[in-house]
């Protein structure tokens, strides 16, 4: 093979990786809209929901490597001195490669934590076996490092160390994504805005992302501040035996009933017997995502 034809075969493949890096990267963005749009019109299990955040924010890493070797390789093209050229190109080829392997650790590592915890296995066994698996890819891992960049003369451990706490400084986007706009919405729905006293007031509560508990409050205005008056928790289920577990803390216990529809639904009933006349607020809250919660007012009025 000539020099000439060597050269051409190099160029074709470093194109073919800049094109996949790119089309790659158009991938991730339409897959994480597709999440995201699901999330926000669709409840689902706490499990899945951490699961999908762990599996995120590792691409988010891949993304970021991607996003780094498009940066390099398009300077480098830029670049008329070979020289140079060659240098960025070498590092391009090196940030490729350590996205991929990077990423593909980290995808292991989160499958068996999510394995783990989803099917609640608490086998001493298994637990040591998947910290094995951990291990060996970690080792696998600084032995590439040290032949691929030729650190011969680095101790083992501190690589290993080092290995160690670089995953969990980009691991640090986890606990972002849970707490983000992909948490969903808790939306309450009433029929109106005023209702008379003594007949029961339905209200209907969805909730999208992820499903968990659910706490109920109703509260009402008196001197421009407002009084909790009686709060629920509802559970994730339909519960035949029990329709809700109450506050003992409740002013005026009773004026709150409710059970869980499926899907994320739920429905609740508001007793207006005791209640006197005045603005009311009922508020629907997950207790894992405080920051996210639906509320409704209105106004109770004299049946006379």
């Amino acid at each position: 093979m000539t020099e000439k034809a060597e050269n051409d075969r190099k160029n074709q493949s470093e194109t073919n990786g800049f094109k996949f890096a790119v089309t790659l990267l158009a991938a991730f963005g339409t897959v994480s809209y597709t999440a995201y749009n699901y999330l926000q019109h669709t409840a689902v299990d706490i499990y899945w929901y951490v699961f999908l955040c762990g599996i995120i924010s590792v691409t988010l890493i891949l993304v970021g490597g991607l996003l780094s070797y498009i940066l390099v390789k398009g300077f480098a093209m830029e670049v008329t001195a070979s020289g140079r050229k060659e240098m960025l190109e070498g590092r391009a080829s090196k940030i490729y490669l350590a996205s991929f392997t990077v990423f593909v650790r980290l995808l292991v590592y989160i499958l068996s934590l999510f394995v783990l915890v989803f099917m609640k296995i608490t086998s001493s066994v298994l637990v040591v076996a998947l910290l094995l698996v951990f291990l060996l890819f970690l080792v696998s891992y600084v032995l590439f490092l040290k032949e691929k960049f030729e650190f011969p003369k680095i101790d083992i451990i501190i690589v290993a160390c080092l290995c160690v706490v670089a995953m969990a400084i980009l691991l640090l986007p986890f606990p972002l994504l849970l707490n983000s706009p992909l948490q969903g919405h808790v939306t309450v729905d009433m029929d109106s805005i005023c209702y008379k006293d003594g007949a029961p007031i339905p209200v209907l509560i969805q909730v999208t992302g992820p499903n968990t508990k659910l706490s109920i409050n109703l509260s009402k205005e008196s001197d421009h501040n407002l009084t909790l008056i009686d709060s629920i928790k509802l559970e994730l289920e339909h519960n035949e035996t029990q329709m809700a577990y109450k506050n003992r803390n409740s002013v005026l216990p009773g004026n709150l009933s409710g059970n869980a529809l499926g899907e994320g639904k739920y429905s609740v009933f508001i007793n207006t017997t005791n209640l006197t006349t005045g603005y009311y607020e009922i508020k629907s809250v997950r207790p894992e995502y405080t920051k996210s919660y639906g509320v409704k007012g209105f106004y109770l009025l004299d049946n006379s």
